[in-house]
């Protein structure tokens, strides 16, 4: 009989069936891009080497390392890049209902501003808004 703390076959299918895809495809918790269920692979939060590793991780996995409340939908590039990382990969694996609307927001004001910034500067005036304003108001600051 394996430990609780190893990773068992079964743990994708059991995943899959208590979490169905939504219009056939799964959210990934970490970077919030749609992944079609076949391409989607399911992350342990807390890895797997991390608890054997360290008893300490053990006690974030109470019910097991396989148990649904550790697994989340990730896509290959997320789940390669986080491998088996824990701190700032493992709070937004637990709490993405939270993290991944903050993360997303920011990354679209980023994006926004590089954006509004570049057109800004560049003196497209249907651009020149006091949103552009607002972005360059620290830069104006610096220049006097």
């Amino acid at each position: 009989m394996k430990s609780k703390y190893e990773r068992d076959e079964s743990y994708r299918t059991r995943f899959i069936a208590a979490n169905p895809p939504k219009n056939g495809k799964y959210r990934c918790v970490y970077c919030g891009r749609r992944v079609l269920k076949n391409k989607m692979q399911v992350d342990h939060v807390i890895a797997v080497n991390r608890v054997k590793k360290n008893w300490l991780y053990r006690l974030c996995v109470p019910n097991g390392i396989n148990d649904l409340d550790n697994l989340v939908p990730a896509c290959p590039k997320c789940n390669r890049r986080k491998g088996d990382k824990g701190g700032l990969w493992a709070i937004r694996g637990h709490y993405w209902k939270i993290c991944l609307p903050i993360y997303t927001a920011l990354r679209l004001l980023v994006a926004a501003a590089i954006l509004f910034l570049i057109l800004g500067l560049t003196g497209i005036s249907p651009f020149d808004t006091w949103l552009v304003d607002l972005i360059l108001l620290p830069t104006k600051m610096v220049a006097g």
